[in-house]
């Protein structure tokens, strides 16, 4: 009785074996059809990131340059000619003591 029951769980421990056996074979090329895809797809993917964020670098780097600046350096030039008119043309008053 003792060793049909030793028999009977070598037989389900060697099935199981064979089954984890065949799960870890499934895993394993599952896993390499996902390296493939990250090679294959994911990979232009980036690339093509990588060109857009140089792209908008440059169209920020040329919005400055010919936009922004030249916007901030006539504001600046008007707010001091304003400040100017003002100081000249201010009226001084005169507080008494």
């Amino acid at each position: 009785m003792l060793t049909q029951i030793r028999d009977i769980a070598v037989v389900i421990l060697a099935l199981e074996s064979v089954i984890i056996g065949i799960i870890l074979i499934i895993f394993l090329w599952q896993m390499i059809a996902f390296i493939r895809f990250m090679r294959d797809e994911v990979k232009p993917i980036i690339g093509d990131l990588q060109e857009t964020s140089r792209v908008v670098k440059g169209t920020t780097n040329f919005l400055t340059e010919e936009v922004v600046s030249p916007t901030i350096k006539v504001s600046s030039v008007i707010a001091g000619l304003t400040k100017a008119a003002k100081t000249a043309f201010k009226k001084e008053r005169f507080s008494r003591r």
